[in-house]
């Protein structure tokens, strides 16, 4: 395959080609060797050969792998008829091509039918349907893994650079010296990196600044991190036949990490999903003086593939109170990535650490390492950054669980003596594998009823509840790097000689020499910092301190020079004052005279340093090593950039990742959801009875008198319309509104009843109890307390009771929602009722305002009195101050007169009964209609006082009936007036009406 290289030319000439998008780009790319200013070099490659990434088994992320076809299409050229989304990947329907990747496709039928998952939703129970909707989702997805996840090899670059302030170069510098450095910049090791990217650039670049500005200033420079990404984004595209996009950018100070994927990778907001590329978080810790930010870092998290279901954040009252026993780890032990497909999580941490080389400094740097992870955290739990080995480590959660299931499981086995406990013990644990700890499985604590369970019989098996509840999370990858500012300690007996020493083992490239005297790897050796991470061997000079703008020596040396005995080296120093020119160097000769094929040349580049300062390798990366993600053998080097007094450190990471086929996924997920609505769309989970039942109550109002013979509360049912109660009623009287519903699903739910409407009427509260109905216990009134919620068991009754007193005349309209929160999924989750109450009043307004109907009633009212005898009137009246003092008969009769018409056969009937009750010595109950008449005009007459005009119609009519009920009471001027006073002026007035014929005076 063929390594592509670029002149500082054609570099230039390539950005001016992506900014102008020329349609002669391809016609004018390099080939192997170019002929720049007389002369022609060739990117060096650090490594020709590059292994196979392992395939590795039990991979909950992996699915089959179709073989794959290069096209040579670049992502961001392919028309939107060519690629929609992320492209159809293996298992589509459609041939598809994403990202210049041609896939092997084949027709499948549709299996929705016969997903286990579709079966499932009409048989749970709401509670578990509703809440577990991600949770079926996935799983739904996860049936249809093969065709809807490509398990993708990828690679990542992550690149380490102290700018030392510097400012992007110009575009058209790139003409110069600097060209084919920043194209090495990209390439990982300056050629191909593996067999599935000719190119040898990475589909996703992490890279990580220090001192982007000045560690003095005290914010971040937004405008500094842009100018960056413009001139990074420009390069790479300028060099790559595929699009690259911004992933992520962010700061502390000094500190920058930007986040570079190609764009068949990252978010396409046309189809408004998350791209492969996802759920990125990122965290900042200052390291410096009272944390201040000019030491620190920078914590970038980021998923690449699989699908985030938000399944780690499972919350619901339904959980069980203990998690599965056959999982090490509780589902709370598992972190937000949990899921199904849940892809692979990346942590780079970006560090700036303190300067110096003394043992005080040392130790600055082991307490930097120790609050990262205590502060920000691993993503991967099994490595340490700081280890204090004087302390013992606590156990992680999944040795004490494991721990406890075998004490459990020998605890049982009675055969067992203490010695033979002991032996199984230890033997079982050694035998244990918990280095994994950093990708953690368990089961989502939700149970199933005993209902579920029976219709689940014959349609899903134990073993599918356990697939069902199966989560793990994502596989976890940890790069470290930055500027550790850690030294070379070397032991010379005479300063003046130590820095000779130094770029002598630099020259010769005996690295192992110079690395066993690096304060880094001694501190990782004694295992007080990165234990479990791996550092590639180092096969550069070190990074620190070059002289800025300074070119420095390509050498070239067999792999065998780290050792004592130097081979044959050839230096050529840089001659020339504008570029610099890397040549083919030959292999060092054999004894023999003839060449050494099997040995093969490694350059490295040497820097001009400033000689005020010892060399050193303060630029490092660190990885954790793990079977699906490991670094590419050779692409572990420090690049040739000038500008700054550090050298950039690069290295390429190889992974797979389970890449998701968007096209599918929207077309699953509108299978999923067009099941899903079916179900719920059907569900009912209130029945609610259509007649209500009205109890009109007088509670509020005195009651002095036991002679009542009505019940306390009138009692009326009215018919629903549309969820409508619509009664009448009167102002003062105590109202109970009760509504009867029933829960018709299997399982008991809370339910809560809230207005809707945004304000009282007139003052009016509405009180609202909700209740579970027992047969043996029957609602008593008056209701002492109120609660607007309850729980209702499956299959049981309830009621909802509004109370209120009104206490005005007018329409009153309110409306109030009654719902289930765990079910607000589904539309049926709540129902609405709206109230409707005509309320009328005789005492609180005019007669003059009063309705016809009521004026007859009470005009009626005094024909029937005076019609009637007048044994036990008086007394009754002299009970009477207010409307507080009539009792429920009284009240009864107020009802009639205000919302019906006046029937007084009724009371007529009472006054003849009460004739046969003295005959059975009950003696109050004697004329007891006309005193229930009487007592109600005799009220309504003082309520009517201060607003008594004689002189309308209306008023001369009452006032004529007042006059009559005086002579038929047989009161004389004196005594009318003591009862009737507030209609006249005086006994004198009122004698005058009496003695006349009032009936003529009024016609008058």
């Amino acid at each position: 395959m063929s390594n592509q290289v670029y002149s500082s030319k054609s570099l230039l000439d390539a950005i001016g080609s992506e900014a102008r998008k020329s349609a002669d780009r391809k016609a004018s790319e390099p080939t192997e060797e170019i002929e720049n200013d007389g002369g022609s070099f060739l990117l060096a490659n650090t490594f020709a050969h590059v292994p196979k990434p392992e395939q590795e088994g039990n991979n909950s992320n992996e699915v089959s792998k179709e073989p794959l076809k290069d096209n040579e299409t670049k992502g961001k050229d392919i028309g939107k008829e060519d690629i929609v989304g992320k492209g159809k990947l293996t298992g589509s329907d459609v041939e598809s091509v994403t990202s210049g990747i041609v896939m092997n496709t084949s027709e499948e039928k549709d299996r929705t039918k016969e997903s286990k998952t579709i079966q499932l939703l009409p048989l749970l129970n709401p509670s578990n349907l509703l809440s577990s909707h991600d949770l079926l989702l996935s799983a739904f997805y996860e049936e249809h893994k093969y065709e809807l996840v490509e398990q993708r090899k990828l690679t990542m670059r992550v690149i380490t650079w102290n700018l030392n302030q510097m400012k992007p170069p110009s575009l058209s510098s790139l003409a110069g010296k600097s060209g084919r450095e920043w194209a090495a910049f990209f390439y990982a090791g300056d050629a191909t990196v593996n067999e599935y990217n000719k190119e040898g650039l990475a589909d996703i670049y992490a890279i990580n600044f220090q001192e982007t500005i000045s560690l003095k200033s005290f914010t971040k420079s937004n405008g500094v991190i842009d100018e960056w990404v413009t001139f990074l984004l420009a390069v790479l595209n300028a060099i790559s036949s595929d699009s690259y996009s911004l992933v992520h950018k962010t700061g502390l100070l000094g500190l920058t990490s930007i986040l570079i994927a190609k764009s068949n990778l990252t978010a396409d907001n046309s189809d408004d999903t998350d791209g492969h590329i996802h759920d990125i978080r990122e965290n900042t810790l200052g390291l410096g003086y009272l944390r201040w930010a000019n030491k620190g870092c920078i914590s970038l998290r980021f998923r690449v593939g699989g699908l985030s279901l938000g399944v780690g954040e499972y919350k619901s009252r339904f959980i069980a109170a203990t998690d599965d026993a056959s999982y090490t780890y509780k589902f709370s032990e598992l972190d937000e990535t949990a899921g199904k497909i849940p892809g692979l999580e990346i942590q780079v941490l970006n560090v700036h650490l303190v300067h110096g080389e003394d043992s005080s400094q040392i130790q600055q740097r082991w307490d930097s390492w120790a609050k990262i992870e205590s502060k920000i955290g691993l993503d991967d739990r099994t490595v340490k950054l700081a280890l204090d080995s004087s302390k013992m480590e606590v156990k992680d959660a999944a040795q004490k669980r494991v721990e406890m299931k075998l004490q459990q499981k020998l605890h049982k086995e009675s055969n067992l003596d203490a010695d033979n406990y002991e032996h199984r013990m230890d033997k079982e644990m050694k035998a244990l594998n918990l280095n994994n700890d950093a990708i953690r499985t368990s089961s989502v604590p939700i149970t199933f009823s005993a209902t579920e369970l029976k219709k689940f019989d014959g349609i899903f098996s134990s073993v599918d509840i356990k697939n069902l509840k199966y989560v793990t999370e994502a596989q976890k990858a940890l790069v470290v790097c930055g500027d550790t500012n850690y030294r070379l300690s070397l032991p010379t007996e005479a300063t003046s000689n130590l820095q000779k020493v130094i770029h002598e083992l630099i020259k010769n490239g005996r690295w192992n020499d110079l690395i066993q005297h690096d304060q880094l790897s001694r501190e990782i050796s004694l295992k007080k910092i990165f234990v479990g991470f791996k550092e590639p061997e180092i096969h550069f000079a070190p990074t620190f301190k070059v002289k800025n703008d300074c070119i420095g020596n390509w050498i070239i040396t067999p792999p065998s020079s780290s050792s004592s005995s130097s081979p044959e080296l050839v230096v050529k120093p840089n001659t020339s004052t504008s570029k610099l020119k890397r040549r083919p160097v030959p292999v060092p000769a054999s004894p023999s005279g003839d060449s050494a094929p099997s040995v093969e040349p490694i350059p490295f580049y040497v820097p001009l340093y400033d000689t005020k300062r010892l060399p050193a390798y303060t630029d490092r990366i660190l990885y954790v090593p793990r079977p699906y993600f490991n670094v590419i053998e050779g692409t572990y080097t420090s690049t040739g950039n000038s500008g700054s007094d550090h050298l950039p450190v690069a290295s390429t990471y190889e992974f797979e990742a389970p890449l998701i086929d968007y096209n599918k996924l929207h077309v699953l997920r509108g299978k999923f959801t067009e099941a899903w609505d079916a179900v719920i769309n059907q569900m009912k989970f209130i029945e609610v009875n259509n007649k209500v039942t009205i109890n009109h109550s007088m509670e509020s109002m005195k009651a002095q008198y036991n002679w009542q013979t009505l019940a306390p509360c009138i009692s009326e049912t009215v018919s629903t319309d549309g969820g409508n109660v619509a009664f009448s009623a009167i102002v003062g009287e105590t109202i109970y509104i009760i509504i009867n519903i029933e829960n018709v699903v299997d399982e008991s739910f809370n339910i809560y009843v809230k207005e809707q409407t945004s304000g009282g009427w007139f003052g009016t509260k509405i009180g609202v109890n909700c209740q579970q109905v027992q047969s043996y216990n029957k609602t008593e009134f008056p209701l002492r307390n109120f609660s607007p919620s309850c729980n209702i068991e499956s299959h049981s009754k309830g009621e909802i009771i509004f109370s209120l007193v009104p206490t005005n005349s007018g329409l009153l309209e309110r409306m109030f929602v009654t719902e289930i929160p765990e079910y607000s999924l589904c539309p049926a989750y709540r129902k609405f009722i709206a109230l409707t109450i005509n309320v009328e009043d005789i005492f609180g307004i005019s007669f003059e305002n009063i309705t016809p109907q009521q004026f007859e009633n009470l005009t009626r009212c005094f024909d029937f009195v005076c019609s009637e005898p007048i044994k036990g009137l008086l007394e009754r009246m002299e009970d009477l101050g207010s409307s507080g003092d009539l009792n429920s008969a009284d009240w009864e009769l107020v009802r009639e007169i205000s919302l019906w018409k006046f029937s007084p056969e009724k009371y007529k009937q009472q006054n003849i009964d009460g004739v046969e009750a003295v005959k059975r010595r009950e003696p109050e109950k004697f004329n007891l209609g006309s005193k229930t008449v009487m007592s109600v005009i005799y009220i309504w007459l003082k309520s009517q006082s201060s607003s008594f005009n004689t002189d309308s119609p209306r008023g001369k009519v009452i006032f004529g009936k007042v006059i009559k009920l005086v002579k038929h009471l047989k009161l004389d001027a004196e005594d009318g007036y003591s009862w009737f006073g507030w209609l006249f002026g005086n006994e004198y007035e009122l004698g005058d009406y009496l003695e006349r014929d009032f009936d003529v005076k009024v016609q008058l």
